[in-house]
């Protein structure tokens, strides 16, 4: 009956549990799903103690399901970018505003119009742009100045959840590195950053190690879940950051693309690379290990909005079947901007809307749905464009997330990436990520790749790829020749929500 860590990764769209052996053989998971509310247009918010529900619930079930083998510790993964404020007693006094929040857009476009949004960048390592805490922590400087001056400590909901778990009140080098508040070269909050946000160092969390390991749990968890009281607890790190260990793309020409709600594409370097152009973010991973890369903010959340918009499906069936039949037509001459969401690397423009160009009376609901899924790897190899111009070449694309259970999407990636495309974890590479961690945080030699079973690889049609080369320019140019009129279309925004 082998041990096993407990892994928990704190999604945007669910939690899930999974208890990993430590030849990565997965003995028991349970995933719990919570909303996102959106009260006014730019705003993404959910409610920390549904997450916070969700986890415990997650736990208890896991660990019920793996009885009989020894539990050695919990290791945690979560999405980045959140924030919230609690007072002393850990109860909190705003909502969770997660990363998909632009409410904040006018003070991240103040700190580059001011030219201090490098100074920052090369400090924390993440890029300006709403997404991050310090641009969300501005906002309530201004509008909610209360939060700003009554709040004991402003935290993720990772810090949240450990909060609650240990009654410390701690967060991760990972976490902390993208909130645009950390300095990753000293390891400490950024002067710069808190002088903006206008708020203490104290109101922030103690950060410590991504491998660090706090010992026990509260009474009241402990009885809650079962849990042995001096149960080990590692903080563990993002869920971008874990996607990579998650996936064994660790070594130099590995390029880790992800696929859920959002996208990523991230290198595991020995050493920070600053970007003069600010397009990819540094986060750290663990001692001598960061993760550099970037985000869009459009996966797999527009073939959500697609299924609900865009009329009956032809194969009678969800979204991901209509997919495959689209990707077995023809590609056509249809080009979409995926920017439905605004958008972050490379071009961290959170007024970019989306856009179909091209259609014609010719094009059908299949040719649709194709150029939408185009639109996706092709904003995404923007990203990965970027990236090799900072840290160098690539020669293969190591795929995670949910996207990975459609071969048609998985095939033409590889085409428009001209890369061959390797799958070697489904849907929980950041799960897995947290568990490797937290084996070795404890020391433990752990085998999950020593065996790894033949990966499915796809590999371009070359041919295809000089198609989606051509397609490719004029997607990026769409937008250098939209981006005015994109921020002209918020103007007209502002102007019917006023009304």
């Amino acid at each position: 009956m082998p041990p096993y860590i407990l892994a928990i990764d704190i999604g945007t769209t669910s939690t899930k549990a999974m208890a990993v052996a430590a030849n990565g053989k997965v003995l028991a998971s349970h995933a719990i799903s919570y909303p996102t509310y959106y009260p006014e247009p730019g705003h993404a918010e959910q409610h920390p103690d549904e997450i916070l529900e969700a986890v415990k619930n997650c736990i208890r079930q896991t660990l019920l399901a793996a009885r009989g083998h020894e539990l050695l510790g919990l290791s945690f993964s979560a999405a980045m970018h959140s924030l919230m404020a609690i007072d002393k007693n850990g109860v909190p006094i705003s909502p969770l505003v997660i990363w998909s929040d632009l409410r904040s857009t006018e003070f991240a476009n103040a700190l580059i119009d001011r030219g201090v949004a490098f100074k920052i960048y090369a400090a924390t390592g993440t890029a300006i742009h709403p997404m991050s805490p310090l641009c969300k922590l501005m906002w309530w400087k201004v509008h909610r100045p209360d939060l700003i001056q009554d709040a004991f400590k402003f935290i993720s909901i990772k810090d949240y959840v450990l909060f609650h778990l240990t009654g410390q009140c701690v967060t991760d080098y990972s976490i902390a590195s993208a909130t645009g508040l950390f300095n990753i070269h000293s390891l400490k909050w950024n002067s710069d950053s808190l002088q903006e946000a206008g708020i203490r160092e104290d109101q922030l969390p103690k950060a410590i190690s991504t491998t660090h390991v706090m010992i026990g749990i509260t009474e009241g968890i402990s009885r809650e879940l079962s849990l042995p009281q001096d149960v080990k607890i590692i903080p563990g790190a993002s869920d971008g950051c874990l996607a990579n260990l998650g996936t064994n793309a660790t070594r130099k020409g590995e390029l880790s693309l992800t696929i859920g709600t959002s996208g990523a594409v991230r290198m595991i370097v020995d050493e920070l690379k600053t970007d003069p152009d600010q397009r990819i973010f540094n986060y750290i991973l663990s001692k001598n290990r960061f993760v550099v890369g970037g985000a869009t903010n459009n996966g797999a959340v527009l073939l959500q909005w697609f299924e609900k918009n865009f009329g009956e499906s032809e194969t009678g069936n969800n979204i991901y079947a209509d997919l495959e039949v689209a990707c077995q037509r023809k590609p056509s001459d249809l080009i979409f901007l995926p920017y439905l969401l605004g958008e972050r690397a490379p071009i961290y423009d959170p007024l970019a809307r989306g856009v179909f160009f091209g259609v014609s009376l010719q094009h059908q609901r299949l040719d649709l749905l194709r150029a939408v899924v185009e639109g996706i790897c092709l904003s995404l190899l923007s990203i990965a464009n970027s990236l090799t111009e900072v840290v160098g070449e690539y020669e293969v694309v190591v795929a995670s997330g949910g996207f990975t259970r459609s071969p048609g999407w998985l095939q033409l990636l590889s085409d428009v990436f001209g890369k061959q495309v390797k799958i070697v974890a489904q849907e929980d590479a950041s799960a897995i990520g947290a568990a490797r961690l937290g084996f070795e945080a404890l020391g433990i030699k752990e085998t999950f790749f020593e065996e790894e079973e033949k990966a499915v690889v796809y590999r371009p049609n070359m041919r295809s790829h000089v198609f989606y080369q051509k397609k490719f320019q004029i997607f990026l140019s769409l937008y250098r020749n939209l981006k005015q009129d994109f921020f002209n279309l918020s103007k007209l925004g502002e102007i019917i929500n006023h009304d």
